[in-house]
């Protein structure tokens, strides 16, 4: 084979793979918001001693809740920013009879630099 030919292919190869590494910056990712959507406002409006009506007028319905018990609720969302970024906070409230006792906040963060 001559050296030109052989310089095509390997030219062809290295298009091939580098296209396939900058498809993640080539293509459009929409952000992708799943769960219950709340604002930091509404977070900083629920108190310990609410009822549970008052906390769905707050918040609405929660995602989760405990199948036997109904006494912990779970609020979760997850944001998909882009490529690979992943945001989740998750706010559990625990209830005892039917007023709000606790209140957690996590906040998790996969793929982030």
């Amino acid at each position: 084979m001559s050296f030109f030919y052989r310089l095509l292919i390997f030219l062809l190869f290295q298009f091939v793979i580098s296209g396939c590494f900058l498809n993640k910056y080539l293509i459009y990712y929409p952000n992708i918001d799943q769960g219950n959507y709340y604002s930091k406002d509404n977070i900083l409006k629920i108190r310990k001693g609410m009822t549970k009506s008052q906390v769905i007028y707050i918040l609405g319905y929660p995602l989760l809740k405990e199948p036997f018990f109904q006494s912990k609720w779970y609020y979760i969302f997850r944001k998909k920013i882009g490529f690979n970024l992943v945001k989740q906070e998750t706010i559990i409230l625990s209830f005892k009879n039917n007023i709000l006792k606790d209140i957690k906040y996590h906040s998790l963060c996969l793929n982030c630099n």
